[in-house]
């Protein structure tokens, strides 16, 4: 640039790529109105290409070898003569700064330090501060905005929030753009040069958001929500793992031989554990490629003959994996050199070496924070009523019903629904989480009247395998028994749940991975961060890991999800309704998107008290209050001793103590019914009711020596 008339210093860095590029291919952007957007992906290149020890400051930049090369000497030096603009004030004090050192140093070799002087003389103040932070120093700041509030005092509005650098402190001029209500916008510019600090601006109206660095006028690291999954994450990994195709092996050759040059690592499914998934990004090769399933759930091949993806590694958002299908050996030879041409892309699809399609993930512009929500609220001249909702639901395929386990006006809403689609509709099935799949025998069983219902219970082990008091859910069994509705366990052992919640799905046995669905989706966001909301709100053990609830909480909907699609598939002309907690419905993130990702099969969903919020269900239902039956409790606490239930204590005022029964009483029968385990004991107790008597067989030691066995009639309540 500049004719050359001006030559790049040795010594003093090669500025001359950053201003050829700023006043090259920055000013077609900008003559675009996409100025801003060709400063994002300056700042995308950065996140991709320049990682570790492949960082340096702009000083020693002398030319272009790498995609990490260029992102500094091209794209930081770029924006930094951008950020010179900015400080200038106006175009002609940036432009007359340029004037005045080509003048000074033509055909001579000048430095980032002349440049410096040039900008000194034209601006009137010192400018070692700013060439050293961005010339001298190796890396980006990274901007933070939270605690955001609003303040309102007599006549007066404010809005406050904490603007934060992590890491080495910068001084920065950050803009700043508060939206208000009525459409208007507020820009400004904050000064920060602390590793914190707490904003407070006067406003004359009501704010709805603020975004911070909307144009991207600032050089920093990306925040996670502005930063978009691409195939340059892919190239610039220093540390990409290669995960061959299970089938067609021959037809990725040229893919594997060219990431292998590049000094990629090739790991076969087998190898990986479910900890190396989130460890690295990963190129994952192929149609039905099993850490494809492991990963991201079972994803549709492209119709073009060679295709490649990019999503946020969901184990690991500062990662990425990526997805390659080629439908030959000649479709990959004929797309695949074209790829690193590419590298700004989310998506790419090829026929004949032909690009197709193209496409960049959708991301935030600027760091965002959200205000005072507009509250939601609900035309009451367009209420509906429950028999209207079944109406509409009817001609789903699947039909989701939340609850709030402890809530009976919940399940009598289910009851409802189901008995509302049954008349509708004969051949239906009912899936059900509280059941899981050992249970299935037994339920199939039951409703097919083989057995009686103490015996469903016992053979179930309903109260081993579920807490919850067993009448919440018997008008539902009671209605399937008697009408022969198939009853499906979507559930997955509790056991298994647990295991992984303590310490993730690589602690499974063999036998146990095998009995887990193999197509795992970890890749929804929104889900991922409403988990860790409630994580954080009920997590109390130090030694939980989200990441091992985050496992536990999908393996749960996965195996449900799988479970609904298994009948569905066996029993076309079927169609189903799914009762389950709220938690695994709204939004359709948890148990229904991941059923539609493996049948395409329509659905609707059903909630009951749930928040007036946008997408959370297809119908809310209010239901009012109901009381469920209760079973009666002998008031007592019970240990296992030597395989037999043992009192160890008495509830206060209880009914056991009062009848006689003594500590270390030792449980043997509840109306000549046997009792070994406390599931026993529950099930004895859910066929009473509170005012019945039942007896209670206990074996006591004798004063003098040996046992002696005693009934006791006990009254409950």
């Amino acid at each position: 640039w500049f004719g050359n008339q001006v030559y790049a210093s040795p010594a003093g860095g090669n500025w001359a790529e950053g201003i050829t590029t700023y006043l090259a291919d920055h000013l077609y952007a900008e003559r675009k109105e996409e100025g801003w957007k060709y400063r994002k992906q300056v700042l995308i290149d950065y996140a991709s290409y320049v990682r570790g020890n492949s960082d340096f400051p702009l000083k020693d930049f002398t030319q272009r070898f790498s995609g990490g090369s260029r992102a500094i000497g091209y794209g930081k030096a770029a924006l930094v003569f951008h950020m010179l603009r900015q400080m200038a004030g106006t175009d002609d004090v940036f432009f007359n700064a340029l004037r005045a050192f080509l003048k000074k140093h033509q055909f001579q070799q000048a430095s980032w330090n002349d440049f410096k002087s040039a900008f000194e003389a034209q601006l009137g103040r010192e400018l070692g501060w700013f060439f050293n932070q961005w010339v001298e120093r190796r890396g980006l700041p990274e901007l933070h905005a939270g605690d955001a509030t609003v303040e309102e005092s007599q006549d007066k509005r404010f809005v406050a929030f904490d603007l934060s650098q992590r890491g080495e402190v910068y001084r920065l001029d950050v803009p700043v753009t508060v939206s208000f209500k009525s459409g208007s916008e507020k820009k400004l510019q904050l000064r920060i040069e602390e590793g914190k600090k707490r904003i407070r601006i006067e406003l004359d109206q009501e704010p709805s958001k603020i975004v911070i660095d909307p144009d991207y006028d600032t050089a920093r690291k990306l925040s996670e929500s502005e930063t978009p999954p691409v195939i340059a994450a892919i190239l610039g990994d220093e540390k990409l793992v290669v995960v061959p195709p299970s089938k067609n092996a021959s037809d990725y050759e040229v893919v594997l031989n060219g990431f292998r040059s590049r000094g990629a690592q090739i790991r076969s499914p087998e190898s990986l554990a479910h900890a190396d998934l989130g460890a690295t990004s990963m190129l994952l090769l192929g149609e039905g490629n099993p850490v494809v399933d492991r990963l991201l759930g079972n994803m549709k091949p492209s119709a073009h003959g060679f295709s490649i993806s990019v999503r946020k590694n969901p184990l690991n958002a500062e990662k990425t994996v990526g997805v390659v299908i080629t439908s030959s050996a000649a479709e990959a030879a004929a797309a695949f050199p074209k790829i690193f041409h590419y590298g700004k892309y989310s998506a790419l699809d090829f026929d004949n070496g032909v690009n197709a399609h193209k496409d960049i993930a959708e991301t935030e512009r600027g760091i965002h924070m959200a205000l005072k929500r507009n509250p939601a609220a609900v035309d009451l001249s367009m209420l509906d009523n429950l028999s209207n909702v079944i109406d509409k639901v009817a001609s789903k395929r699947i039909v989701y019903v939340g609850e709030s386990h402890t809530n009976f006006a919940h399940h009598e809403v289910q009851l409802q629904v189901l008995k509302g689609l049954h008349r509708r509709h004969s051949k239906i099935a009912i899936g059900m989480e509280m059941f899981q799949r050992p249970s299935q025998k037994a339920l199939d069983d039951y409703i097919a009247g083989v057995i009686d219902e103490r015996t469903f219970l016992k053979h179930s082990e309903y109260f081993k395998r579920w807490d919850m008091d067993y009448n919440l859910y018997k008008p539902i069994l009671d209605y399937a028994q008697s009408h022969h509705i198939p009853v499906v366990a979507l559930n997955l052992p509790r056991d298994i749940i647990d295991k992984v919640g303590k310490s993730g799905i690589d602690s499974l046995t063999p036998d146990e991975k095998r009995a887990i669905p193999q197509d795992l989706d970890f890749g929804d966001e929104a889900y991922k961060t409403r988990l860790k909301e409630v994580f954080a709100a009920h997590s109390t053990s130090p030694s939980k890991t989200f990441d091992h609830f985050y496992q536990a909480q999908i393996l749960w909907d996965e195996t449900m999800a799988e479970s609904v699609d298994l009948f569905l598939s066996k029993n076309s002309d079927y169609r189903m309704v799914v009762f389950a907690g709220s938690g695994h419905l709204q939004y359709g993130q948890g148990i229904p998107k991941r059923v539609h990702r493996r049948n395409r099969l329509d659905y609707a969903i059903v909630l009951s008290d749930a928040e007036l919020e946008k997408g959370i269900a297809d119908f809310i239902v209010f239901p009012g209050q109901a009381r469920a039956p209760v079973a009666p409790k002998l008031m007592v606490y019970l240990k296992t001793e030597d395989g037999k239930l043992q009192i160890s204590g008495f509830v206060q005022d209880s009914v056991s103590e009062k009848a006689g029964l003594k500590v270390e009483d030792l449980l043997l029968a509840l109306d000549g019914h046997p009792v070994e385990s406390i599931e026993d004991a529950k099930i004895a107790l859910f066929f009473k009711r509170p005012g019945d008597t039942i007896t209670v067989k206990i074996r006591r030691a004798a004063f003098i020596g040996g046992e002696s066995e005693i009934e006791y009639p006990v009254k409950l309540q």
